[in-house]
């Protein structure tokens, strides 16, 4: 056994160097690349180049002599390290002031400063991602003898990472008039039109289509309630949408048997890092934040908030209708006790009664209200990614899934890399999920986590029923450019994530020190992948200076009104300069807006 161990264990060093040395130079050669051809110092560089490249070269020599010290001669650094531990803690409080240093070094590298356009590659980033983490475990460690431990390291990675997350979707939070995406600012006349539609010189008695779900339009809406809303104030609101309501739901879920402390905190991080790999549009966190909240209530109240959220969802996409019902059987089911011999049928009635309340609200009722459905027809198109289905449309049939899949081509390619998303759906779904998968294997497998065979049963193939239709949607011509389409899937792992935790798995996290190495590790690869995301997409955003946003405003607002004494003047994008009054007095066509006609070339 000593012998198998000492092999595994020069096996993960030997990897471990690999993975090393390959990062370390990969990232040399982007600054390499990036410096060279642009003087004639040593070659080919300025002299800042040439003395960036050394200082570069010093200090990745340094860096990896020092880890290679650590993963091969630990026992003669063990002096150093309890003396470098000594002076740590003589900072005292100081650590806790420090700590903001390496906290935010890594987005203000890619998200602020200018080096973040210039150094794209991975590994370069993922050498600041994972010095900066290590100083901030450093801070954090109290041990004596220890600089780190690998629990504090993971939980550092994972306050990196939601930094990350948080900042770069704040640095959005601009006045700028036009788009900073290609879909924004079409997108804000979308949301303006249910309650601020008295924005527009259109007729009140006319409807004004909008390419959107009731379910985000209502909710992302919601600004347009004040009079007056900036485009800064809505832009707020999507960066608080695309990120709280994520931890909100992790609080919520994970407060079922634990204390209110560090680690119950923690666990919402850990919600907002892993849901934000898809990224997950936020009624469907709603909705499951409502299944949530019923869990700790009384069945009536319980059913009724299943219900909401059910019918809730069912605004949104068609797709989501059933998942209320599904996680609730997940939550229910998963914490019975069954006997086949000593069945009892009133232990399992809360859990049919929440299926069926979430069947009610989703399906249902819906289908009883005529108006409702009249409404919604006209409010909402008929668009798989993300939209509702076509009016008369079933899902539940035949004709209606064979429908839903056939109305676009299905890119199969789409599940391997691929040039729209470069991991491939189902590579970046095992990065994603993996960790968390086999952590909650461990979990069963040393009975901390104690399923009977139908309530494993019953959250396995709900799982796998999510998998199958976020698969499905995700190679439809429409998706595949990230894993949002395996939204229900990913939510569903938080939900059995919660069942494991409520069953134990909170007290084995206090304690993860003493379990096996190899878990220890699992959770400093699993925060890793979750800040995969941000290391690859962040960038800054570099916007015009404001005597060219001023000059280029004139210049539309000068066309406009030229065309306008014309004819009538249609805005197909950048639509939000008449939400938020960059053009005024404009009669509004609102045929033929560029998503519309994107989604029907498609």
């Amino acid at each position: 056994m000593k012998e198998k161990a000492r092999a595994i264990n020069f096996l993960f060093r030997l990897a471990a160097t690999y993975f090393i040395c390959k990062v370390l130079i990969e990232s040399a050669d982007e600054y390499f690349e990036y410096a060279w051809g642009y003087g004639s110092w040593l070659g080919g560089f300025t002299l800042n180049g040439a003395i960036g490249l050394i200082a570069l070269v010093l200090a990745w020599a340094m860096l990896f002599a020092l880890i290679m010290l650590r993963l091969w001669l630990y026992d003669r650094t063990i002096r150093i390290e309890g003396v470098l531990s000594s002076w740590r803690n003589r900072l005292g409080p100081l650590c806790g002031l420090i700590i903001i240093i390496p906290l935010l070094t890594p987005l203000w590298f890619m998200q602020y400063s200018r080096w973040g356009g210039e150094f794209i590659g991975l590994p370069f980033r993922l050498v600041v991602f994972l010095v900066s983490s290590y100083m901030v475990c450093v801070l954090l460690t109290r041990s004596h003898t220890k600089l780190v431990t690998l629990p504090n390291l993971a939980i550092s990675i994972l306050l990196v990472t939601s930094g990350l997350i948080i900042g770069s979707t704040a640095a959005g939070i601009t006045d700028y008039p036009f788009s900073l995406t290609w879909s924004e600012g079409n997108r804000m006349w979308d949301y303006s039109v249910l309650f601020g539609r008295a924005i527009y010189d259109y007729p009140s008695d006319r409807p004004i289509f909008a390419y959107l779900d009731l379910g985000r339009q209502s909710l992302w809406g919601l600004p347009f309630l004040l009079p007056n809303v900036s485009i800064m104030a809505v832009r707020a609101w999507n960066a608080f949408l695309l990120t709280i309501p994520y931890a909100i739901f992790g609080w919520i879920v994970f407060m079922k048997g634990a204390k209110l402390g560090k680690l119950w905190m923690l666990a919402g991080l850990w919600s907002l890092a892993f849901m934000s790999q898809g990224p997950i549009y936020t009624p469907l966190v709603l909705g499951a934040i409502f299944v949530a909240i019923a869990w700790f209530t009384p069945h009536w109240m319980a059913f009724i908030l299943i219900a909401v959220a059910g019918y809730y969802l069912n605004i949104g996409r068609y797709t989501w209708i059933f998942a209320p019902a599904m996680w609730a059987s997940m939550i229910y089911f998963g914490v019975i006790k069954i006997s086949v011999s000593k069945f009892d049928p009133k232990r399992v009635m809360p859990a049919i009664g929440a299926v069926l309340a979430g069947l009610f609200g989703g399906y249902v009722l819906p289908r009883w209200q005529v108006i409702f459905q009249a409404a919604t027809s006209i409010l909402r198109p008929s668009d798989m990614s993300g939209q509702a289905a076509a009016p008369g449309m079933d899902i539940v049939s035949v004709e209606g899934v064979s429908s839903m899949i056939s109305r676009q081509p299905l890119l199969w390619g789409r599940l391997l890399p691929n040039p729209t998303y470069e991991p491939g759906i189902l590579l970046g779904l095992l990065v994603a999920t993996l960790p968390s998968i086999i952590y909650l294997i461990y979990l069963l497998w040393i009975r901390r986590w104690q399923l009977d065979w139908l309530p494993g049963l019953i959250i396995l193939m709900n799982l796998l029923l999510f998998l199958g239709v976020g698969i499905i949607i995700s190679v439809k011509i429409g998706g595949g450019s990230n894993l949002h389409n395996l939204d229900m899937f990913l939510i569903g792992l938080v939900f059995a994530s919660a069942l494991a935790w409520a069953s134990g798995g909170y007290q084995e996290l206090t304690q993860l020190n003493l379990h096996p190495k190899w878990i220890q590790s699992l959770m400093v690869v699993m925060f890793i992948f979750f800040a995969y995301p941000s290391l690859r997409w962040i960038r800054p955003i570099n916007l015009p200076p404001a005597d060219y946003v001023d000059r280029a405003l004139n210049i539309i607002r000068k066309e406009v009104a030229n065309a306008n004494e014309q004819g009538e003047i249609l805005f197909l994008d950048q639509r939000q300069l008449l939400t938020f009054g960059y053009v005024q007095r404009i009669p509004l066509v609102p045929e033929y807006e560029k998503k519309l006609l994107m989604d029907n070339a498609m």
